[in-house]
């Protein structure tokens, strides 16, 4: 059986951008690639220019998961599980957007916002500069305001998250992200779950 038809989501391969009411369908041959951001054990993550509107984006890609040449429903539904959550909460300030998701014949995409740095990144960049400094007291004193920012940020966007019903359940580093504007935003929720399917 094919995937869509397994999971029979009809906003499925449809992406839809902030400041446009159009819904785009999925098409490899829109996407420009400018960079590889990260890559872990099962998933790869790219920064792309989304052609028809000029648009960066991140993708997230995952191999559609199969076991003995069926496609495994279980493990395909709970990342669809993870769109889900994802299309529920985007819209919190401190949550990174999201703009739909797809399938093609071996990777589900799931396109996001995107974002210049993690968190982690970003201490490792504030580490270095300190280090290259005799005095500290400035820096000191810019990083306990970011500092603050992230904190009261990270919060409200795991309150937020609560109100919808939903525990993002792997907060660390990696997956708090920031922009040249100084947002910070919660991203990577595919450890989540909604509150009423328990823990």
């Amino acid at each position: 059986m094919h995937c869509i038809e397994i999971l029979n989501d009809p906003n499925i391969n449809q992406l839809r951008f902030p400041n446009s009411d159009r819904l785009y369908p999925f098409n490899t041959n829109d996407l420009d690639s400018e960079r590889t951001v990260c890559i872990n054990d099962n998933a790869v993550v790219k920064h792309f220019i989304f052609r028809p509107l000029e648009f960066p984006v991140v993708a997230k890609t995952l191999e559609i998961p199969i076991k003995r040449r069926r496609v495994n429903e279980e493990k395909l539904k709970k990342l669809v599980n993870e769109a889900k959550i994802l299309r529920k909460i985007s819209h919190g300030t401190n949550i990174v957007d999201f703009y739909g998701y797809a399938i093609d014949e071996e990777n589900v995409w799931f396109f996001m916002e995107y974002m210049d740095v993690s968190l982690d990144g970003l201490y490792k960049y504030f580490h270095k500069k300190i280090g290259s400094f005799k005095s500290e007291f400035q820096w000191t004193s810019i990083l306990e305001q970011a500092l603050v920012n992230i904190a009261v940020s990270v919060l409200d966007g795991l309150d937020f998250c609560q109100k919808q019903g939903v525990m993002h359940r792997d907060v660390k580093p990696g997956n708090v992200l920031a922009n040249n504007k100084g947002q910070i935003k919660l991203c990577d929720f595919g450890h989540s779950k909604f509150l009423e399917d328990g823990n």
